[in-house]
Formats: C-alpha cells, sequence, structure tokens
C-alpha cells in the first residue's frame, strides 16, 4: 500500500485545503499538494505546516506562458493563462499579464507518484482542465487517481470539448468523479435538465461550487 495525497490544483488562497483539513475523514494521513501560479496569494500558505505549494500553472508542458491575473474579487480566482482569457471580459482582469511557470501534470504524476498510492484530486483551473484531463487519459496517468473533484469551465479554447464525455470516459476506467457536469451529482442533474436561462446557469456554477466541496467534505 502506497501513500495518500490531496493534491489542490488551482488551490487559490487555501480554502479547500482548509475545508479538506477540517472535514474530510483521516485528513491527516494525506500529504497535502497545492499548485496555485498567482504570486500574490503566497502569503495565504504560511499558516501550514505541511503543505507543499508549487506556484506553478498546472499544464500540459514544462514551458512559461502568460497569465492573466483576475480583478472580478478580492482573491482573484478567475485568474487564468492567456490561452483561456481571449473572449472574456477585459475589466475583470489587470491589463498587464505576467509570466508563469507551467508543469506538465501528467508528467508529474507519472514522476513522483504510483498506482499504489492514494490520490484524492481537485481541479478548478479556468479551461485548462479540458487539455490538462486529456493528456493524462491518453498517458494513463488518470489511473494513479483515485477520486476527482473538478469544476469544468466555458471558454472559447474550450468549445470542442464535451464535458459529459471527458467525464465519462474518466468514470469508466473506475475512477469516482463529483464535478458540474451532466451527472455529477443527483441535484446537479435534475437542476440542469430544468435550466433554461443564462442567469439560472450562472446559479448552477455556484451551487457546484458549493456541493462538489460538501460531498467532498463527507469524505464519500
Amino acid at each position: 500500500m502506497g501513500n495518500k495525497y490531496f493534491i489542490d490544483c488551482g488551490s487559490n488562497i487555501g480554502d479547500t485545503i482548509d475545508l479538506f483539513l477540517q472535514k474530510f475523514k483521516n485528513a491527516k494521513q494525506y500529504k497535502i499538494i497545492a499548485f496555485e501560479p498567482n504570486k500574490k496569494l503566497k502569503s495565504y500558505y504560511e499558516k501550514y505546516k505541511d503543505v507543499t505549494l508549487y506556484q506553478k500553472a498546472v499544464w500540459i508542458a514544462d514551458e512559461t506562458k502568460e497569465f492573466y491575473i483576475g480583478i472580478k474579487n478580492e482573491h482573484s480566482t478567475n485568474s487564468r493563462l492567456d490561452d483561456f482569457y481571449q473572449g472574456r471580459k477585459k475589466e475583470k482582469f489587470l491589463n498587464e499579464s505576467e509570466s508563469v511557470e507551467c508543469i506538465d501534470f501528467s508528467r508529474y504524476i507519472a514522476n513522483n507518484f504510483s498506482t499504489q498510492d492514494e490520490i484524492i484530486l481537485k481541479i478548478d483551473i479556468e479551461g485548462a482542465e479540458y487539455q490538462v484531463l486529456s493528456k493524462m487519459i491518453a498517458d494513463n496517468t488518470i489511473s494513479f487517481i483515485n477520486e476527482l473533484y473538478i469544476e469544468f469551465h466555458n471558454t472559447q479554447k474550450t468549445e470542442r470539448y464535451d464535458r459529459n464525455e471527458l467525464a465519462k470516459t474518466i468514470m469508466d476506467k473506475g475512477i469516482k468523479v463529483i464535478g458540474n457536469y451532466d451527472g455529477g451529482g443527483v441535484e446537479f442533474n435534475q437542476l440542469f435538465k430544468n435550466s433554461r436561462s443564462r442567469r439560472l446557469l450562472k446559479r448552477l456554477y455556484y451551487y457546484i461550487r458549493k456541493n462538489y466541496r460538501k460531498v467532498f467534505l463527507k469524505g464519500e
């Protein structure tokens, strides 16, 4: 039997890490790893003794890319790589981008873990999730993951992807997937069928943000 890990991709200020430590069953048995490229948020991690923080963007290659800092709220939760900036409202971001180091997440998983490990993975990376997960499937590093908590996003760059098919492909490999796809949860599935407006879809977005954590915290 290997080690236990909670990996938080797009960890922002560490709020999900806090919830994990406070509520998840046997949380102390897990080694916690966080990926957050926004260097302005580094101070939020000073309170943690046992969290490994990488100030890198989770991506499909080891390279440097431009990163736009969001300003729609105080914690810049809408910050994203430039690939997923196009088509967004410019007033929700700082005018100038900054260069950030990116990591080939699939390769990182392959080089640092084994299929004997237990890995709980949370992904909230503002559009990059489609390519990252697709590469993990192609490389079969998705098989290292036991549970996936995912927030899918819509951008011009992600229109060719089907979140439902992607989630199904991952679940067909025996991996538990919780998130905002059709069937991601009983409550969401019911609401999704009845959605008819952009306002309701926006409410669903926040509903899923709240409820994937709720399911997650129960350790189900």
